[in-house]
């Protein structure tokens, strides 16, 4: 199984080190300025395994499932602005908190 992950800041990141453990993974954020350092700064002393692909660019995920490691205030639109890019696939929510417009 091939699986993706949205969102790369430190739980994003998290998830990521340790399913690498266990086969590729990508891993997708907006600013991943730090992906050459082998590390995330928001999770020091952790390093990025050689499994790990980080990009930048929607198309490159192209895994049959994708966590969706993203805060629960911006799940929605995320789904929204590029939900019907990942039809067809597992979607997994690993959303940390509630929506203050929708108390989901």
């Amino acid at each position: 199984m091939s699986v993706a992950i949205i969102g790369a800041g430190a739980f994003g990141t998290a998830l990521a080190v340790s399913l690498a453990s266990k086969g590729p993974v990508t891993l997708w954020g907006r600013d991943i300025e730090w992906a050459g350092l082998g590390e995330n700064p928001r999770l020091p002393g952790v390093a990025l395994p050689s499994a790990l692909r980080i990009t930048d660019r929607l198309e490159e995920i192209e895994a049959e499932t994708v966590l969706l490691a993203l805060p629960a205030q911006v799940l929605g639109g995320f789904l929204a602005e590029h939900g019907k890019r990942f039809d067809g696939r597992n979607l997994v929510s690993c959303a940390k908190g509630i929506d203050l417009a929708t108390l989901t």
